[in-house]
């Protein structure tokens, strides 16, 4: 009887599969192609490319710091802002703006006196928050600023002097409310909030406190989807009407503001705002 010597065992390597094998076939000695010896094998690690470090993602990555930084300056804004009418109800209508000012806020108002403004300026510095608030906006604006997307290089520093003073914070609020107000909203159709107050963000104007203060309820409401639409016939529709993240804008309203520190437009002290009405 003829005895059949039996092949040689072939070895196949397990891999795991993120691992990419590179290896030539051998033909062995019954002619049955196989793996070449495991040794000869090259294995090697393929990396999916790492998006945190492209300059596109650190460009998202600012405009979404400074969108967070622009909501907190809203909450702030609000709060100093009810607390003054409480004192000083007969400025609630008052127009104004402030800028910062070396670690300060400073308030431009042609409509106020001279000690009318001081104390308006005073009393939004012994607030905290705000200037605090201020300062966050302020440093991841220049970070947005220092970002630039083709060289990747960050030159934080070299924008910092730029925005102080630069940057018209209820005028880069009203620029948010009319990007929030253009589109989507129906002009035979009214809106309220939660609580039925009317909601009508074309008509909105930020450059006073009780103007800010009433804007800035209706963006919430946008924001929380409270929004309440009664429609031409009759119908109702709750929650219609939605943006998770309307401060998003500041983030491209806000530089144009430091482009264009030399215009004097850029102040809304007495108006609506003109730089504004050229952005949007």
């Amino acid at each position: 009887m003829t005895s059949l010597t039996p092949a040689s065992p072939i070895s196949i390597p397990t891999l795991s599969p993120s691992l990419t094998v590179k290896g030539v076939e051998n033909a062995g000695p019954d002619g049955n192609r196989g793996w070449a010896d495991a040794s000869a094998l090259q294995i090697s690690v393929a990396q999916p490319p790492d998006i945190t470090t492209s300059d596109m993602y650190r460009q998202w990555q600012a405009q979404a710091a400074l969108s967070q930084d622009t909501k907190a300056l809203a909450n702030a804004i609000g709060a100093a802002f009810q607390a003054i009418i409480a004192d000083r109800p007969d400025l609630a209508d008052a127009h104004f703006d402030f800028t910062s000012d070396d670690g300060k806020l400073k308030v431009e108002a042609s409509g106020l006196g001279d000690t009318d403004r001081q104390w308006l300026e005073q009393r939004l510095n012994s607030d905290t928050g705000l200037v605090g608030a201020v300062g966050m906006f302020n440093a991841d604006l220049g970070h947005l600023l220092g970002v630039n997307a083709e060289t990747a290089v960050d030159d934080t520093a070299a924008t910092a002097a730029k925005i102080d003073g630069s940057v018209h914070f209820l005028a880069m609020m009203q620029g948010v409310v009319n990007k929030a107000g253009q589109t989507g909203w129906l002009s035979d159709a009214t809106y309220t909030d939660g609580q039925g107050q009317g909601i009508d963000l074309a008509q909105a104007r930020t450059d006073s406190l009780s103007g800010m203060i009433d804007a800035k309820r209706q963006l919430d409401a946008l924001q929380d989807g409270s929004v309440v639409t009664r429609l031409a016939n009759g119908h109702v529709l709750y929650g219609a009407q939605v943006n998770p993240d309307p401060w998003f804008e500041a983030g491209i309203i806000a530089p144009a503001f430091v482009s264009s520190h030399s215009v004097s437009s850029a102040k809304v002290a007495g108006g609506h705002g003109l730089l504004i009405d050229r952005l949007i």
